[in-house]
């Protein structure tokens, strides 16, 4: 193999690894290009995966839990409010 052969190896070899690190699909939009809609529905999803990891079974914010976990349901309650809020102002644009 000469040297010229040797260095068109190495290059195809990291241009190889550099593909597979490259993402597959369509390139999401950058936030400062997203509607207002969009934001409102990413912000949703984001509050509510949060409220899901508190709230996983559907008990944070009952009557035992208020009694027994006050931080629990206190947070439990702040979420459940901000993804209502959130989609209040998304139904009235």
């Amino acid at each position: 193999m000469t040297p010229e052969d040797e260095e068109f190896e190495r290059i195809a070899h990291e241009q190889k690894i550099r593909a597979e690190w490259l993402p597959k699909g369509p390139m999401p939009r950058p936030w400062a290009y997203k509607t207002i809609e969009e934001r409102l529905d990413a912000a949703i999803l984001y509050w509510g995966q949060n409220l899901a990891r508190i709230d996983h079974d559907g008990t944070a914010l009952n009557h035992d839990t208020y009694d027994k976990d006050p931080v629990r349901f206190s947070t439990a309650e702040a979420y459940d409010g901000f993804v209502r809020t959130l989609h209040a102002i998304k139904d009235r644009t």
